[in-house]
């Protein structure tokens, strides 16, 4: 019920009807993936199969195991001895299916140095998994085969078992390394790649190596396959993981010369000031920014700014824009002095955070228009800043949306209070004074009785 429920409160995702439609063209590239961990717990269980299969063999051939009161002992042992494998491996599978949406994530923002980062960091995590499970096995082997109560067994049981597990589990932090590449790879989209090392490993070597090595060395090939089978797996591992590195690199290569932020240098302005405007909803901001962008040959910046933050966050456009000067309603609340607090939180303040580098990046390359986004506030230090406001009143602006958006006055109106309502909790969020105030601005004008020339005139002694 929460799952369901969560679906329909995702921020970037909105569900619709046509979301449920089937679609074969989706399916053929969704099923490889699937598919993916499908073959790889059933070729586990083939593993298994062997396994134990060969315990029955081998312990009949064996001068102790071949006796009949002791003839389990083997496959009891090592079907315990393989439950304590696979609560490691779940922690480690669990860890690694946790990036999933994490590199998913990075790729469609197409950020794959950090694709590549949580890669390195998962597999170092894994490797300290896998050691220190291994040492606590190694170092109590006594104490978990108790669990099962071996004191109530012979000698053979316990002494086989101490063996087992030293031997078995021996090896964990390549056996964790090799499970986290699989799923690394699924999860940049490398299904075949993924498959064919999960099945070598688990079918050529999980049910090869135990039916080779029973034949040459008896019933202890089932305790050394585990190993053996980690060690050989390790190296197409990291072959493969290079090359994948070696992708990434260079789609991220390409990327970076395509989504690279474009700020254009000012050769011929005729101002050397950042004009910054904020304004009422309907009162025409817009139209007089790019007037005096016009004007003065400078640049003019509205909702390119949302492009350029998505490029530097790595954060879709589209979600940017759901914030887009909208008040953070949750999470660390960042200043725009310090964002010591707002590094490691809400994802929300990561694409404010964006924003105003980039309102920061565009003020350094020289004089432009900046339309709201708190620029005033984000660039109070900067000696070449005139900030505007441009209001009017509600039934002029009422007018102005009824033509351009073909509403009613009604719902003209209704619009006009939900948008200001927004823009004025997302400037005072970080504002010690009100938005909208003359006591706020350089000039305030109110374009009731003006034209845009006259707004014009009015702002030119400013620039």
């Amino acid at each position: 019920i929460l799952s369901f429920i969560y679906l329909f409160k995702m921020k970037s995702v909105t569900l619709t009807k046509d979301t449920f439609k089937f679609r074969f063209s989706l399916l053929k590239k969704t099923l490889p993936l699937g598919i993916t961990s499908f073959l790889s717990q059933i070729s586990i269980v083939f593993s298994m199969a062997a396994v134990l299969n060969m315990c029955t063999k081998y312990a009949a051939l064996d001068p102790v195991f071949s006796i009949e009161e002791y003839s389990q002992i083997p496959t009891a042992v090592t079907g315990i001895v393989m439950k304590f494998f696979q609560i490691v491996i779940s922690i480690s599978v669990g860890l690694s299916a946790g990036c999933i949406p994490l590199v998913g994530y990075n790729i469609g923002a197409k950020k794959n140095k950090r694709v590549i980062e949580i890669m390195k960091l998962l597999l170092t995590v894994e490797f300290i998994v896998g050691l220190v499970a291994t040492i606590i096995f190694e170092l109590f082997p006594s104490q978990f085969i108790a669990i099962f109560g071996s004191s109530n067994e012979s000698i053979y049981y316990e002494q086989f078992a101490i063996k087992t597990i030293r031997i078995y589990l021996c090896l964990l932090p390549l056996a964790c390394f090799n499970k986290a590449t699989f799923i690394f790879l699924q999860s940049v989209g490398k299904a075949k790649e993924s498959s064919t090392l999960s099945l070598v490993r688990e079918i050529v070597f999980g049910a090869g190596l135990p039916i080779v090595l029973c034949y040459f060395i008896g019933i202890d090939g089932v305790l050394w396959f585990m190993p053996i089978a980690d060690v050989i797996t390790l190296f197409p591992c990291l072959y493969v993981l290079k090359q994948a590195v070696n992708e990434l690199n260079a789609m991220d290569a390409q990327e970076s010369v395509v989504t690279a932020v474009d700020i254009p240098t000012v050769s011929d302005a005729l101002t050397s000031k950042i004009v910054v405007i904020g304004r009422s909803y309907g009162a025409g901001g817009r139209s007089i920014g790019k007037a005096i962008a016009d004007a003065y040959h400078i640049p003019y910046y509205d909702s390119q700014l949302l492009q350029q933050a998505a490029n530097k966050s790595g954060l879709s456009e589209k979600f940017i824009s759901q914030y887009d000067e909208k008040a953070i309603k949750y999470g660390t609340i960042y200043s725009y002095n310090s964002y010591s607090d707002f590094a490691n939180h809400s994802i929300d303040n990561l694409a404010a955070k964006a924003q105003e580098d980039i309102i920061h990046q565009i003020a350094q390359a020289g004089p432009c228009v900046i339309i709201g986004r708190r620029a005033d506030i984000i660039l109070k230090d900067n000696p070449n800043l005139v900030s505007l406001f441009i209001t009017a009143s509600k039934n002029t602006r009422a007018k102005h949306i009824m033509q351009r958006d073909n509403l009613d006055e009604s719902k003209a109106l209704e619009k006009i209070n939900k948008v200001d309502k927004e823009r004025e909790a997302y400037y005072n969020q970080i504002s010690s004074k009100p938005w909208g105030n003359a006591m706020t601005y350089d000039l305030c004008i109110n374009t009731d009785a003006l034209s845009q020339q006259q707004v014009m005139d009015l702002i030119k002694p400013l620039l």
